[in-house]
């Protein structure tokens, strides 16, 4: 047997006048998680870009480098911190396409599991 199945009603008993869901709050609220959506995405896809720009300015160093920015925790802020002039833009954009893609889930509403 299936379970209870819920049908909700757009008007309230007639004696209170009121709606139970407001149509333009409940289109406010869908454009809000589409939006959000939306800047999830644009934020990841930036935070990838950028990130792989950072790792090709690794890789025209020296292969160690690479690897050590791709694979060794922290070695990426020693390589930011040596090569400044030239890895700021990159490593900047991508804490930018992060904090993009944070607000995003929090506008769609996206929480972390606990």
């Amino acid at each position: 047997m299936a379970g209870p199945v819920y049908i909700f009603t757009l008007l309230a008993p007639r004696h209170s006048g009121r709606a139970l869901y407001d149509g333009l709050a409940l289109k406010r609220v869908l454009e809000m998680v589409v939006l959000g959506y939306i800047l999830l995405a644009v934020g990841f896809i930036g935070c990838l870009y950028w990130q792989v720009r950072f790792l090709v300015l690794a890789y025209n160093q020296s292969l160690w480098w690479f690897f050590g920015c791709l694979f060794v925790p922290f070695v990426d802020w020693f390589f930011l911190f040596l090569n400044f002039k030239a890895a700021v833009k990159p490593f900047g954009l991508s804490l930018l396409g992060l904090l993009v893609a944070g607000l995003g889930g929090y506008m769609a509403g996206i929480v972390w599991p606990t």
